[in-house]
Parts: structure tokens; C-alpha cells; sequence
């Protein structure tokens, strides 16, 4: 008879305990920082590296393409220049390099930009472009910024120019 008031009694705490909350929850919010930071790595899968800085060497001339000081210049003055080298050491080759956007100071513009189609496992891929600087901009080193973006079947990587600015300097 006690075994039977036992199972009973076990029996009954059973439902009481499954029409009352045990303590657990379904849901729940937490807040938590992240800290983002872009260093340095040699064995990044990425490598991004620019000339710092990119001289432009022209000389400024006069509407008769005579030598003449930047106040006096008809043309901007323009060199095509080495903005950016990648380097692939992800384990695909990169089949797709775009510049999705630069960004730069009033006087000075990128023209002609070449990008490689695509950059092998190991391999280094150079982007281009012709560096204009307007005379407004003479003895000046402005900054520039070049994003980046490469594609394969397999990843995505967006190099943020803003991170990386590069250095023009345009003749005085």
C-alpha cells in the first residue's frame, strides 16, 4: 500500500509541476560590443598594399605647351601610377577585381583605371590609374581612398579604401 501512495503521490506532482513555470525561459536579449580593427598581417588571406605616397612628375604648361609655374597652366598635369597591389594567398584564385569606388579631393581625379580580370592562388594583381592633379592643387599632398572588391565562387572581400588612404603629390 505505500508503494501504491507513492506512485500516487509522484503521479500528482507530475501535473502540478507541468501546469506551473519551472523556471526556464524561451527567449532571451543581450547586448554585446564587438571591436573591429584592421592590421597589419602577412599571412592575411588578402594582402592590400599601396605606394605611399604616388608622385605625379609632370610639368605644368601654358595653352602653347611651354614650361610655365601651376598659376599660369592651361592642362592639368596627369601620370599614370600604381594605386594598389593585391596579393592572393587564399587557397582559390580570384576570378572578379573591381574598384567599386574611390573617393578624392576636389583637384585631383583617377582616369583610366585598369584592374586585372582575375589574380591566380599565390599571385600578385596590380590596379592602375592615371593620377590627375588640377593646378589648384600644386605643392599639395592630398589623400585619396580606393575600395576594393574581389570575388570567386567561394568568397566575397571588400577592402575599404577609407582604411587605407593613399598619398598624392602633385607638383608644385
Amino acid at each position: 500500500m505505500t508503494f501504491r501512495r507513492v506512485a500516487i503521490g509522484l503521479a500528482v506532482l507530475a501535473m502540478a509541476l507541468m501546469l506551473v513555470s519551472t523556471g526556464g525561459f524561451s527567449a532571451m536579449h543581450a547586448d554585446r560590443g564587438v571591436h573591429v580593427e584592421v592590421v597589419g598581417d602577412n599571412e592575411a588571406l588578402v594582402g592590400y598594399e599601396s605606394p605611399n605616397p604616388i608622385k605625379v612628375t609632370g610639368a605644368w604648361t601654358d595653352a602653347d605647351g611651354n614650361v610655365t609655374d601651376a598659376s599660369n597652366a592651361a592642362e592639368p598635369v596627369g601620370e599614370h601610377a600604381d594605386l594598389v597591389t593585391i596579393t592572393n594567398r587564399a587557397g582559390a584564385p580570384i576570378e572578379h577585381v573591381e574598384v567599386s569606388s574611390y573617393e578624392t579631393p576636389d583637384g585631383i581625379e583617377l582616369e583610366d583605371i585598369r584592374t586585372p580580370d582575375s589574380i591566380g592562388v599565390g599571385d600578385e594583381g596590380t590596379i592602375s590609374a592615371t593620377v590627375v592633379c588640377e593646378s589648384s592643387t600644386a605643392g599639395s599632398s592630398p589623400d585619396i581612398a580606393v575600395t576594393v572588391t574581389l570575388r570567386n565562387d567561394h568568397f566575397v572581400s571588400i577592402i575599404y579604401g577609407d582604411t587605407r588612404t593613399i598619398t598624392v603629390e602633385c607638383p608644385a
